[in-house]
């Protein structure tokens, strides 16, 4: 049975495997109705409510980019990349509808437990991700951030091992695996893991058992590529604040910068 669509916060997307390489082609004659059912049963823009969550589960993930649907077509195996791009519109344009209790948006579906603000910030931080590696990509050898945000955030100066590029590798891992897919990011970048290994002497010869010391080394890993995002995300967060002239603090006042650009996403696309 599914979860209920609050649950956005999740590191899988349970039953819907990535299959990206056979996408699904349908010739739609007939319009799909708005919404058609009710209860369980319910369907909008023909998505049941299990394609419903896991859509949210995958933009929570990857966010939106630059409207690549083909990323979620690839584990929504039963819908086309055009289905899932009229889905997407219609979503874009729930989550930029002023927040109120009532129980659906203003076309009359059902707001399903979603948690609109969560949403907003987690599309605003993966597409400043993707804003900063296109900028670091486009201008090599420009600062990973400016001198007041390390010195807001000392923890971001880098250190003996770990540089820039290895900041640079861990967002487009992100944007590549997903948010918060930290093992992941660890086992597919060996550049990340050979870093991480001598920033913190992580040898683990003479260890109690070869299988136990791997798990161990991933593990370690992982938690610091989890802290080490954590930090660029502030650092990020501060930087969009920052251009649209407000300041960072708690997760409300992180949602003003991404804010802005969702409406404008939502008409355009």
């Amino acid at each position: 049975m599914c979860a209920k669509m609050a649950s956005v916060e999740v590191e899988c997307i349970d039953g819907f495997e990535d299959v990206s390489s056979a996408l699904l082609v349908v010739d739609a004659t007939e319009p799909v109705p708005l919404m058609e059912g009710e209860g369980s049963s319910l369907r909008v823009l023909g998505f049941d409510q299990c394609e419903r969550i896991a859509f949210v589960k995958i933009l929570m993930r990857f966010g939106i980019g630059n409207f690549y649907w083909k990323k979620f077509a690839g584990y929504l195996k039963q819908k086309t990349v055009e289905e899932i791009q009229e889905y997407g519109k219609l979503f874009l344009s729930h989550i930029v509808e002023d927040i109120t209790e009532l129980p659906t948006f203003s076309d009359g579906i059902p707001k399903e437990g979603l948690d609109i603000e969560a949403v907003h910030v987690r599309i605003g931080v993966l597409m400043s991700i993707t804003d900063k590696v296109k900028f670091l990509q486009e201008n090599p050898g420009a600062s990973f951030f400016s001198k007041d945000i390390v010195q807001l955030y000392p923890e971001l100066k880098h250190t003996r091992f770990w540089k820039e590029e290895h900041d640079l590798l861990l967002l487009l891992g992100v944007m590549k695996h997903g948010y918060k897919q930290w093992l992941a990011i660890v086992d597919g970048d060996a550049t990340i893991r050979e870093a991480i290994c001598e920033e913190l002497n992580l040898s683990f010869r003479n260890s109690y058992g070869v299988e136990e010391a791997i798990s161990d080394k991933r593990l370690y890993q992982a938690v610091f590529i989890k802290e080490r995002f954590e930090l660029l995300e502030k650092g990020l967060g501060t930087e969009e604040a920052n251009k649209i002239g407000s300041q960072i603090g708690d997760e409300e006042e992180r949602l003003s910068f991404c804010l802005v650009t969702i409406p404008c996403i939502s008409r355009g696309n």
